[in-house]
């Protein structure tokens, strides 16, 4: 059978529209398909968007817990440090106190003390600085009075100047001053400390504290700050003096004298040719103890003019 050509175009044709008909049922199956799986997906997408929206709150929520508990947390480590270091400051003091506290024995003595050594009218401004030099030197073990310190041995059985430089050995410890230190950062240690642990008060009749006293007391006036600030200096090796001055409206005060050039990064009021009241020769740096060495106020300390001084000297 023979096919003219046309009608093998014909049939070509129809195989084609066939074949395409068949094609394009496939393509529309995979469409629908694809469009199925599409919308599946676009549904999870929208589930899963909702869920990292749910998420997301919750992780927010979360986090602003989290920034209010760390910021209680610091809170209260900031209160357990304060109480930690209140408690240790506590327990300081009360090593402190404990370790500074003088007995009914040492007392009298110094009451002794003062009783044979203090006349009714002191006869110079000079013998009162000596005698403040000689409690400062009864705190470095020094036997000032030898005939009252044998009467104190039979009492208590051991040297009143052995008691007395225990707890000045005690304070340099606590102080953590080092030999090793500059003269300037002794004295700088040696007024934070007593400044720190030493308040002011006036008393009813004027009595000089031996260092020891004023230890045990935390408190004293203008003398036993000075007392006490000449002798922790003179253990550290600052030569030092205890002074008495005069102001222009003849109130009279007590402060020490150090024997130095300078204080190294800090002001200072210098005074020179101290022989006349036995010094050495040399500057003599005045110090006001009851303040720190930052603030040693110049205007305060130049209204005084020295009248008497006693270098704290063993061999005198």
């Amino acid at each position: 059978m023979s096919y003219s050509r046309s009608s093998l175009a014909a049939i070509l044709l129809a195989v084609l529209a066939a074949t395409e008909a068949a094609l394009y049922v496939q393509l529309h199956i995979s469409n629908i398909n694809l469009n199925s799986a599409y919308g599946n997906k676009k549904r999870e997408f929208t589930e899963l968007q909702g869920r990292y929206g749910e998420l997301d709150a919750a992780y927010h929520s979360l986090n602003t817990s989290y920034e209010s508990l760390r910021e209680s947390y610091n809170t209260l480590q900031h209160q357990y440090d304060v109480l930690d270091q209140s408690y240790i400051d506590l327990l300081e003091n009360e090593e402190l106190e404990t370790s500074l506290r003088i007995g009914n024995s040492l007392e009298s003595y110094f009451d002794y003390v003062r009783q044979e050594n203090v006349p009714p009218v002191w006869p110079s401004y000079q013998r009162k600085a000596d005698f403040g030099a000689e409690l400062a030197l009864h705190g470095l073990g020094v036997n000032c009075w030898p005939s009252l310190e044998n009467e104190y041995v039979q009492v208590a059985g051991r040297h009143s100047y052995e008691s007395a430089k225990e707890r000045i050995d005690y304070v340099t410890d606590v102080m953590e001053t080092n030999v090793y230190d500059s003269s300037t950062e002794k004295i700088r240690k040696i007024l934070d400390f007593i400044s720190g642990h030493i308040s002011y008060e006036e008393e009813i009749d004027e009595v000089f504290l031996a260092p020891a006293e004023t230890l045990a007391f935390r408190s004293g006036d203008c003398d036993d700050f000075s007392i006490l600030a000449a002798c922790l200096l003179e253990t550290m090796k600052v030569k030092t003096a205890f002074g008495i001055f005069r102001s222009t409206d003849d109130k009279y005060h007590c402060m020490i004298l150090v024997h130095l050039d300078e204080l190294e990064g800090y002001e200072y009021c210098g005074l020179s040719d101290l022989t006349k009241y036995g010094l050495d020769e040399g500057k003599w740096i005045v110090i006001e103890p009851q303040h720190p060495i930052s603030r040693q106020d110049l205007e305060w300390i130049g209204q005084w003019d020295l009248v008497a001084a006693s270098s704290l000297d063993a061999s005198k």
